[in-house]
């Protein structure tokens, strides 16, 4: 009996494997889209520094990646643009006198991959935007600027998926 659970076990685990084996760097990524400038993104909001951290992120992605060959904007055949549109700190749970003990973080983004040739948007996604919660009282603590990390570790995911794929924000 022991022997057939075993088997079975290794039967589905090589199923597992195969399958994700065919997936593994499957992509939409047309072949003129291999060399991709990517711009310093727009920071909108009145917090500082934001920009800076997510194009840095995004470039990080992008070299992780490999199938994309960032370069100088004149060698490119796309542009990634990209703005940051909101930041919002909004207070969820007060403690005593009506201190804040909690906020939930909210950055929002708008991407647009522009083909370098004609001037055209190949690809456009607003309201990209990804929220969290932190607390510097209530465990586990972390501060804005550690939210702030995770959420632009997410948004630097997101506008990889978005300029790979084209998924899970493609507008119109």
């Amino acid at each position: 009996m022991n022997i057939k659970k075993g088997w079975i076990a290794s039967l589905l685990l090589l199923v597992i494997l195969l399958s994700s084996c065919g997936l593994a760097g499957k992509t939409s990524i047309p072949p003129e889209m291999s060399h991709v400038a990517l711009s310093t993104f727009e920071n909108n909001t009145g917090e500082t520094d934001l920009e800076r951290r997510l194009t840095d992120e995004v470039y990080d992605q992008l070299i992780a990646h490999g199938e994309l060959r960032l370069v100088a904007p004149e060698q490119a055949d796309v542009k990634i643009k990209g703005e940051i549109n909101e930041y919002l700190k909004i207070p969820l749970a007060f403690g005593e006198r009506d201190v804040v003990e909690q906020y939930k973080l909210r950055v929002e983004i708008a991407l647009e991959l522009i083909d370098v040739e004609t001037g055209e948007m190949i690809r456009g996604f607003e309201n990209i935007f990804r929220e969290t919660t932190f607390s510097e009282v209530i465990p586990p603590r972390e501060t804005e600027y550690q939210a702030q990390d995770r959420i632009i570790r997410q948004l630097g995911r997101d506008v990889l998926t978005s300029t790979v794929e084209g998924w899970p924000y493609i507008s119109g």
